[in-house]
């Protein structure tokens, strides 16, 4: 081992302190009594339409709604537990969110020192990894869905997404079949958080894919998980008769973006009704000194990395599909 590298003990004291830190910074930011959008709306219906149906003192039909039936957004059990949670909350006890505001420090502290990890699998130096993260996690649209606090925690899909990936490289880099477990485990909960998380799965089979790997179990692992993502409701229905077995893009939010983004006409009308001002706006939350620099960087290294290292190169291609997973569908929902 490097006399310089951190032993087991500093990288464990490291990340706490990441955590630690990150989570006290949110608390700092958010701290309040306040809530906002969603979670208004939603602890409001409750209170005076709804008549107190979510409450602490019934807590049956929160667990067994979320289970047995499509809501609104989409299949999201989870998510769904958690919202009805806080309107029982809000209900019960008053619009005192400071406990909600604890919850959502730790998941936010925890979904940064995850960031900082899976950053480690591309970039080697600390300073590097910490900016990229900083850039994420102190950006306006994240900050922004952090005040939201019980309807619909965008770190849990943070969470999931970068759990997957990182339990998913460490096994492909080690070959250890224990990572297999808590893979499997957050394939089979992810995407009953949000849909998006399965768009890990995805990037585990492209990833297996890319580098020609052959029938792996970790890529049939990950080929399940697609599988339950886009059937969501699948294995719930086998044990709840009144539950619908549906693609994921058929109903919910995803369904009605998807209606909407195939109107009647050509491709280039579909094209165009796309709202591809969101590509100027990165300049408003980005310096644009900072993005044209980083184009510059990726166009530049991606040359690079052709002539020297094919693996550089496809690592750097997978993070490419990553990031536009990530990024494209905004061009509709934006």
């Amino acid at each position: 081992m490097d006399a310089q590298s951190p032993t087991m003990p500093q990288k464990a004291a490291n990340r706490a302190l990441i955590f630690l830190l990150s989570a006290l910074s949110f608390v700092a930011w958010r701290w309040s009594f306040f809530i906002v959008w969603d979670d208004t709306a939603s602890a409001s219906y409750n209170l005076y339409v709804n008549n107190g149906h979510f409450s602490l003192a019934r807590m049956r039909p929160i667990f067994l709604e979320a289970f047995a039936y499509v809501q609104v957004d989409g299949y999201r059990p989870i998510s769904a537990i958690i919202r009805a949670l806080g309107n029982a909350y809000v209900y019960s006890v008053g619009v005192n969110m400071h406990l909600f505001i604890l919850a959502n420090a730790v998941l936010f502290g925890l979904a940064v020192s995850l960031m900082v990890a899976f950053s480690g699998f591309y970039l080697r130096r600390w300073p590097a990894r910490a900016f990229a993260t900083f850039l994420l996690f102190a950006s306006t649209p994240l900050l922004t869905s952090g005040l939201v606090l019980f309807s619909g925690i965008q770190f849990l899909a943070f969470i999931f997404a970068l759990s997957i990936l990182i339990l998913y490289l460490r096994h492909d880099r080690d070959g250890r079949r224990i990572w297999l477990i808590p893979l499997a485990v957050l394939l089979f909960f992810g995407p009953w958080v949000r849909e998006l998380v399965g768009v890990a799965a995805a990037l585990i089979l492209f990833h297996e894919a890319l580098y020609w790997r052959g029938v792996r179990p970790v890529g049939v692992l990950g080929a399940l998980g697609f599988l339950h993502a886009l059937f969501p409701t699948f294995l719930v229905s086998l044990f709840v008769d009144t539950l619908p077995i549906a693609f994921v893009f058929s109903f919910g939010n995803l369904g009605a973006f998807v209606r909407t983004s195939l109107p009647e006409g050509s491709l280039l009308q579909a094209l165009a009704g796309l709202h591809w001002r969101i590509i100027l706006d990165i300049f408003s939350i980005l310096p644009p000194s900072l993005v044209v620099f980083g184009l510059g960087s990726f166009v530049w290294s991606s040359a690079v990395y052709w002539r020297s290292s094919r693996h550089q190169f496809r690592e750097q291609v997978f993070l490419i599909v990553f990031f536009a997973a990530s990024f494209l569908p905004f061009l509709k929902i934006f």
